[in-house]
């Protein structure tokens, strides 16, 4: 799949209309054509990557994912088009579920999960061997990783970023990589959805219909997917209910 560079990108003032009447979150760059079975997601080039992705996990796995339809414009501005789903997100109805249609739902993510970890790459990073796109290495020199210590050292520096000024005299990176690589080895890098919010998926009743914003997927070690959700600060009861009951295939 390439950017479709000869085709017209949707209107401004279509997409305007569109933003009123079919906006997904506050967060969301993806908007409801009106009168269109379709949706739109706005972005850069980078679009590219999660179309890919996309295409890849619908291709390879059950998991339901929104099927691609055509991506159009440049690396500066460009538009998804995909299948829309109808259902309602699990953050809005989760609450409200009974205990059985809860655990039906953590089942099928649990199974969905299981299906990624079982792709594997010696790589970390994007599907197109790129950096992965996550928003946690955003200050970090973020690079395509060959091996866990080259992850690890790469984790350790984006830590550093977020919370202090980074620097290469700092006296305890030593001891804290030394510590890190004791116990973090030994992870094999699988294919990653890394945005497991109930904002992002979609149910009908207790059925999992599909899992929408594969923006920041990629192979990262298998802890990732389990962990990543408690750095997340919005709607931190609900996503540590779940992830907490989901957990993940690979811890025993």
């Amino acid at each position: 799949m390439s950017l479709q560079e000869g085709n017209d990108l949707i209107p401004d003032e279509e997409m305007a209309e569109a933003a009123q009447t079919g906006h997904f979150g506050l967060f969301s760059r993806a908007f409801l054509l009106p009168g269109k079975n379709t949706v739109v997601k706005q972005g850069t080039g980078d679009l590219l990557i999660e179309a890919q992705t996309m295409c890849y996990v619908r291709r390879n796995t059950s998991i339901p994912v929104p099927k691609v339809y055509e991506l159009r414009g440049s690396d500066n501005d460009a538009q998804l088009f995909m299948e829309h789903i109808s259902g309602s997100r699990l953050s809005d109805v989760w609450p409200a579920l009974s205990a059985d249609d809860q655990a039906a739902v953590v089942d099928q993510l649990r199974g969905h999960l299981a299906e990624l970890a079982a792709m594997t790459s010696r790589f970390a990073g994007a599907i197109d061997v790129s950096p992965v796109r996550d928003s946690f290495f955003a200050f970090a020199p973020n690079s395509v990783c060959t091996s866990e210590q080259e992850f690890n050292t790469t984790l350790l520096k984006a830590w550093y970023l977020n919370t202090a000024e980074w620097s290469e005299d700092e006296p305890q990176f030593p001891t804290l990589w030394q510590t890190l690589n004791d116990t973090m080895r030994g992870n094999r890098f699988v294919m990653t959805y890394n945005n497991l919010d109930p904002r992002n998926i979609l149910v009908r009743g207790s059925q999992v219909v599909a899992l929408l914003d594969w923006s920041q997927a990629g192979f990262l070690p298998e802890y990732w997917e389990y962990c990543r959700p408690w750095m997340r600060s919005w709607e931190k009861s609900t996503v540590v209910s779940l992830v907490d009951n989901i957990k993940h295939p690979y811890i025993k």
